[in-house]
């Protein structure tokens, strides 16, 4: 019924075109009936809770714990794979996962300690052979192989000097590390594990040790064997294919139709089944969760309403106020709003030459809005920093007065930065090279986010009074990243996410990663260098918070990118689910915990 309706409004629209095609109604409606008739009949009509129908934005990058690099990825993955321990939501403490029991740690020589996980007894891959010391041996030892696309991941494993499987047995693992509070996070939460037997059929690495990969330098040739592991890790069917991603995880991927849908299966003889599920890693109440990709945030909504999704983000701060008014809504959805750990920023690209002058970047931090940003498009929902640390962790100097709103300001820093408007036209020029430049840059944003378009909309008139010109535009989440990594951008809005053990700024602020991390803003300062190594050293909380304060006052004088606003994460729910428990981290919940209601 609901597809034969889908299609008679479909028939509809087309023989009208003349009146819809020039309003966003016409393809809103167009996305919304090609999406209703595109769900599988099971979806579409049978509305049982023991399947969980979830709206993303946007295709993950992976489904590969060492590979995926964005935050819709990680809650994915964490439905395949598992890790030797994660964070409490609850209680936002360690627990173990795959281990039996939180790690011992013990002096070994030189200041370095050993680190040692015993893995459950009965934990298994899906093919029912053991998790063992080797597998969680190999999972570091491909995260370090040069070739390999980990380039974030490896900095937050650099102090661990060797790891090795147990002689006598074959669940327990030992890790020789530097002594930091880092340290035993990294070699716990940091990476699902996945299996030897699987990931390296041919075992070209299963006779390297960790300690003689982490010795190679970048001028050495790769030997034979570790270029061909590198090319087969990297290859899209351990990320993508039903056949090749396995883990040891509550839920299998058995479909994924790229920018449509993906859908997890529940397995019925999972090792885990019978484990205690007050931790919500263990919990696995729906038969299947099929994620629905919908980028834009009215067709989540529209979705919702005619009971095509169960769960999903609402992504404008209006919209959610809206549906808190909407008693038909409410009746058949629960609405969340959780702190995230999150911080929203504009990325500067300094290695473009424009902004490779902290001058030019202070000017556009005075361009920039703050407080009307939350006010107007966060609906007063977020709170301005002046860091990337989150505001509610230990460590955040909210002593650094954030950058007043003030075009005379920015001019002037403009002015003695050489940016004048020589011909008349309304926009700054110098001559850079040899060549007369416009000071033009482009304020880039992922598909389906109306919020940091709006952020880039206000951007661009508040800049004009100053003399420089905003040009904002879109592209897919994929694209988008890809672009971040390639430096091919010169603004950004970005989110970053946090997490509850001690941050470590090295993959995002340190100049190593410029080349083979996440640090977009293209930021380079000897000082910041050194107060970032100082950060992931610290052998105490102490040492931790002061260099992390010491660090955000460097990052506020330099400018690499404009620190905005902590978010808030916004969901609906189902009625039919039960046991909701929202959590800091996005998107916001467990889907495992996705409980039929009695």
């Amino acid at each position: 019924m609901a597809k034969k309706a889908a299609v008679r409004l479909f028939l509809f629209l087309l023989a009208n075109e003349h009146i819809f095609m020039r309003s966003t109604l016409f393809y809103a409606l167009l996305f919304l009936t090609v999406f209703i008739t595109s769900c599988e009949e099971a979806y579409e009509t049978s509305g049982k809770s023991e399947r969980a129908r979830i709206a993303i934005t946007s295709d993950p990058d992976a489904i590969h714990p060492v590979l995926y690099r964005t935050i819709n990825a990680q809650s994915i993955n964490d439905l395949v794979f598992q890790k030797l321990m994660q964070t409490d939501p609850a209680t936002h403490e360690p627990v173990p996962v795959l281990a039996s029991a939180l790690p011992t740690i013990a002096p070994y020589h030189d200041s370095l300690i050993r680190i040692t996980y015993d893995i459950k007894s009965n934990a298994a891959w899906t093919d029912e052979t053991p998790v063992t010391a080797e597998d969680v041996v190999f999972t570091f030892k491909a995260t370090v192989m040069p070739g390999v696309r980990a380039e974030g991941k490896r900095d937050f494993l650099r102090g661990i000097q060797s790891i090795y499987a147990d002689s006598t047995n074959e669940k327990r693992v030992h890790f020789v590390c530097e002594h930091n509070l880092r340290t035993t996070y990294a070699t716990g939460a940091e990476l699902g594990i996945l299996p030897a037997h699987l990931y390296d059929t041919e075992g070209l690495i299963k006779d390297i040790s960790f300690s003689e990969i982490i010795r190679h330098t970048g001028n050495e040739e790769l030997p034979e064997n570790w270029q061909l592991f590198a090319e087969t890790f990297n290859h899209s069917r351990f990320s993508r294919d039903p056949d090749y991603v396995q883990g040891s995880g509550p839920y299998q991927l058995t479909n994924w139709t790229s920018g449509q849908s993906l859908l997890l299966t529940r397995k019925e003889n999972w090792w885990g089944k019978k484990t205690e599920k007050t931790l919500c890693y263990f919990q696995n109440y729906p038969l299947e969760i099929k994620y629905f990709i919908i980028a834009e945030p009215t067709a989540i909504i529209k979705a919702a309403k005619n009971d095509q999704i169960d769960v999903g983000p609402i992504l404008r701060s209006q919209d959610y106020y809206d549906l808190q008014d909407n008693p038909i809504f409410l009746k058949s959805f629960k609405l969340a709003s959780t702190p995230e750990l999150s911080t929203n920023i504009i990325l500067m690209n300094g290695c473009k030459p424009i902004l490779a002058d902290v001058k030019v970047r202070k000017a556009l931090a005075h361009l920039f809005d703050v407080q009307t940003y939350i006010n107007v498009v966060q609906k007063g929902s977020g709170t301005q920093v002046t860091g990337p640390l989150h505001n509610s962790k230990p460590g955040y100097h909210g002593g650094i007065e954030p950058y007043p709103f003030d075009a005379q300001i920015a001019a002037q820093m403009l002015e003695e930065a050489g940016w004048t408007d020589s011909d008349g036209d309304g926009i700054r020029d110098k001559v850079i090279d040899g060549v007369k430049t416009d000071l033009v840059l482009e304020y880039l944003y992922h598909t389906g986010h109306e919020g940091r378009r709006n952020a880039g909309m206000m951007l661009q008139d508040w800049a004009r009074a100053a003399g420089v010109r905003i040009e904002v535009r879109n592209d897919e989440w994929l694209v988008f990243i890809e672009r971040l990594m390639a430096g091919d951008f010169d603004l950004a809005f970005f989110s970053w996410t946090d997490e509850h053990a001690p941050t470590d700024p090295t993959p995002v602020y340190h100049s190593s990663a410029i080349e083979n991390g996440y640090n977009f803003n293209c930021y380079s300062s000897p000082v910041a260098d050194s107060l970032i190594e100082a950060i992931a050293n610290a052998q105490n909380q102490k040492q931790y918070e002061e260099n992390w304060r010491e660090l955000q006052v460097a990052l506020h004088n330099d400018v690499p990118n404009i620190f905005l606003s902590t978010n808030q994460s916004r969901i609906f729910v189902s009625r039919r689910f039960s046991g909701f428990a929202p959590m800091t981290i996005p998107p916001g919940y467990f889907a495992g915990s996705l409980k039929p209601a009695q």
